[in-house]
């Protein structure tokens, strides 16, 4: 497994998915949410986006969000 992906091993094999898989359902959950609803995104960063976070800059204001 190369790096980028190590940090997403638990979860795929908690599904039975490759690391791979999860990094990109994140990648596309990201997009989605950018897509449908940008300003609430936006919210849950905290900061001024001129374009889509990336997805360890969402996950991170999620960890935050409480």
């Amino acid at each position: 497994v190369k790096p980028p992906f190590t940090q997403y091993i638990s979860v795929a094999d908690a599904y039975g998915v490759s690391p791979a898989a999860v990094e990109s359902s994140l990648r596309r959950m990201v997009a989605d949410c950018w897509h449908d609803n940008p300003s609430a995104v936006i919210a849950l960063v905290g900061m001024p986006c001129a374009r889509r976070p990336t997805v360890g800059q969402l996950l991170s204001a999620m960890a935050r969000y409480t």
